[in-house]
């Protein structure tokens, strides 16, 4: 189980190094997490 996780965290990584694009998707991400995690008081 922790190889799958640290595969699929290098695989992440690497993408979001070679491709800013995806990079501003996971940032955008984050904040529509964090909003709603406001939103619901946590």
């Amino acid at each position: 189980m922790t190889a799958i996780g640290l595969g699929v965290w290098k695989l992440v990584n690497r993408q979001e190094r070679r491709d800013p694009k995806f990079q501003a998707k996971l940032d955008a991400d984050d904040v529509r997490a964090r909003k709603g995690r406001e939103n619901r008081g946590g």
